[in-house]
């Protein structure tokens, strides 16, 4: 326990460019610094800190909690829970980010994996009060999203919630009112949560969500384990 551990990936099932991995991999070490400075104001990251100190002050938190933080990256969010006591575990698939986590959280359980092959051997079999996905899953198609949510609800504990959390809006509408008010336009790989859409979804998988905005970009959708 506590140390990073790096699992064989077999496939890349989602829509980001393996340059993004080396990307990630480049700025770890600046990542925290670059993302206040230059990526903090506008989509798709307006309301990222305050995010996660949101997340940080809501969520109850024992010595005995178990976390699984997806895309843990330097572990900014996890940094914080961690101090509240909590058992952290985290996966990434760049490995320089799990070492800039490492330094902050050196008792930390971490994974330097591909998520869609499964939860590591390792914790396959853990059942965690908190699964967080934050700011991450907008990079995957929308479809990838759902079979990621449908395998790792399967890990929470019978009163765990997962979290879903990233560049955020209720419906198609506000979408498209954002997009206009600030005149922007973004990538088509990137895969926003647009709430009105998921629910759907998340109610055909039995599972009852509660949205939550931030920033006027910005929010998560929590739902818990199923019944």
């Amino acid at each position: 326990m506590g140390k990073i551990e790096k699992v064989q990936s077999t496939k890349y099932l989602w829509e980001v460019p393996l340059e993004h991995k080396e990307y990630f991999n480049e700025v770890a070490e600046n990542y925290e610094w670059s993302i206040y400075k230059h990526f903090s104001k506008g989509f798709p990251n307006d309301g990222y800190f305050k995010m996660n100190d949101y997340l940080a002050e809501v969520l109850i938190i024992k010595e005995t909690t178990k976390i699984l933080e997806i895309g843990i990256g330097t572990g900014i969010l996890a940094e914080k829970l961690a101090h509240q006591g909590a058992i952290i575990y985290g996966i990434d698939y760049a490995e320089k980010m799990l070492e800039e986590t490492k330094k902050k959280i050196p008792h930390a359980n971490l994974y330097c994996c591909d998520i869609f092959d499964g939860l590591p051997k390792e914790i396959a079999s853990v059942k965690f009060d908190y699964i967080i996905a934050s700011f991450v899953f907008h990079l995957f198609i929308y479809e990838d999203q759902f079979k990621l949510i449908k395998q790792l609800i399967k890990n929470l504990t019978p009163k765990g919630q997962f979290i879903l959390a990233g560049p955020a809006f209720a419906n198609a509408e506000e979408v498209v009112r954002y997009q206009t008010e600030n005149k922007i336009t973004w990538s088509p790989d990137v895969y926003f949560i647009v709430f009105d859409l998921y629910e759907g979804t998340l109610n055909q998988m039995n599972l009852n969500s509660n949205f939550n905005i931030i920033s006027p970009c910005c929010g998560f959708i929590i739902f818990p384990a199923k019944p």
